[in-house]
């Protein structure tokens, strides 16, 4: 839990508690607190609740709801409480404490494209582009609209190797996809997360909040999890974590957002995530630094 793509949700972790192997589900109890606490709640403002899937009582006539509309209907987010799925759901859960307007925008547009479509083979644009974010995304916030070009063209050599001090210092990553985060539990080289461009330098985020978001995504926010987690003390992190998912919301409820707004990026390849990408050679690999089909 000390890798880098980790940092960030290390002291929530250490308040919640984990998935452990003796099954008595205290982790599940520490997610309901934090979410009672931070007055978590979905897109019609029902509490969410984490709910062992065992336990959840089936609809009426015994058919199966579809997951995203039990979550709208009920604000209950079923949480399988034992063996390598809980940490699938536990990763699911953390986001939904951290990033909730953006859980609830997912949770709703997902909603309301079953409700339109209904349930088929195949789930169509949006609810792949949707699933693939909540899955897989990785917020790449940068207050330089050249590193957010690269991203976009792969352009690794220039963006990690030639302009790595630059990068270091004006562009920050922070994993969201709850099956990344489970994925990134025994990392490999070609391990790839789906890119959110959040382009700092634009008008859509303002100047003054520029700064904040950096420093959100940057921060270490082990200190003073304690404090937040008994509803008192809250921080500056907690605001800037707050506007940061307001903007991800924004993002992700507009007509607009699609699978042409998500950029595969090498999670290994994030300068100082990795220690074997020190070396340039490591970004030789085309098999996993591939270029972009144009």
């Amino acid at each position: 839990m000390n890798a880098a793509w980790f940092q960030p949700w290390i002291g929530l972790i250490k308040a919640v508690g984990w998935p452990g192997t003796d099954n008595d589900c205290a982790w599940l109890s520490g997610l309901n607190r934090m979410a009672e606490s931070r007055a978590i709640r979905n897109s019609s403002g029902l509490p969410i609740r984490f709910i062992a899937s065992a336990a959840l009582a089936k609809p009426p006539g015994g058919h199966p709801m579809a997951y995203e509309v039990g979550i709208a209907e009920s604000g209950q987010v079923p949480t399988r409480a034992d063996g390598e799925a809980a940490w699938h759901d536990y990763f699911n859960a953390l986001v939904w404490l951290e990033f909730p307007q953006t859980k609830a925008a997912i949770n709703r547009r997902q909603s309301e494209a079953i409700a339109a479509d209904g349930i088929s083979g195949e789930r169509g644009p949006l609810r792949d582009a949707l699933t693939l974010f909540d899955e897989s995304a990785v917020l790449f916030s940068s207050r330089d609209r050249s590193d957010c070009r690269d991203l976009q063209d792969a352009e690794w050599t220039h963006l990690f190797v030639e302009r790595r001090d630059h990068f270091e210092r004006r562009t920050r990553c922070q994993v969201i996809g709850h099956a990344l985060l489970h994925k990134l539990l025994t990392p490999y080289k070609a391990i790839c997360g789906h890119a959110l461009v959040i382009d700092e330098s634009s008008e859509s985020v303002s100047a003054d909040r520029a700064s904040d978001i950096h420093a959100d995504i940057h921060s270490d926010v082990d200190a003073d999890i304690d404090a937040d987690f008994a509803g008192i003390g809250k921080t500056n992190i907690d605001g800037e974590r707050i506007e940061l998912d307001r903007i991800v919301s924004t993002l992700i409820s507009a007509s607009s957002f699609g699978k042409d707004q998500l950029t595969p990026l090498p999670i290994l390849g994030i300068p100082g995530w990795w220690s074997a990408n020190s070396q340039p050679e490591f970004y030789n690999d085309h098999r996993v630094f591939r270029r972009r089909q144009r």
